[in-house]
């Protein structure tokens, strides 16, 4: 049986922190601006916090162009896919 901690990917979905399109039923209680910085901090974090994980990080992106350029500066070392299709 392989051992997925020294081979094993961690595939990571990515969207721009756009108020109104991200963390939704979190928007409804804080407000929409608040919501996306909530999710910008969460990608940031993700983002640092799988270095130390055992798995390869591979990121996919709900659009080819984040805007947000902190969660941009975050990923800039890493590579990046497109998401495509209609669905997950």
């Amino acid at each position: 049986m392989t051992d997925l901690s020294e081979t094993g990917k961690l595939i990571i979905f990515v969207k721009d922190a756009v108020p109104g399109e991200v963390k939704t039923r979190l928007a409804s209680e804080i407000g929409e601006d608040h919501a996306a910085t909530v999710y910008e901090a969460m990608i940031r974090d993700l983002v640092a916090n799988v270095k130390s994980s055992p798995f390869e990080p591979v990121y996919y992106l709900g659009s080819p162009y984040i805007t947000n350029p902190r969660i941009r500066r975050s990923l800039d070392k890493h590579t990046l896919h497109t998401q495509t299709g209609s669905d997950l």
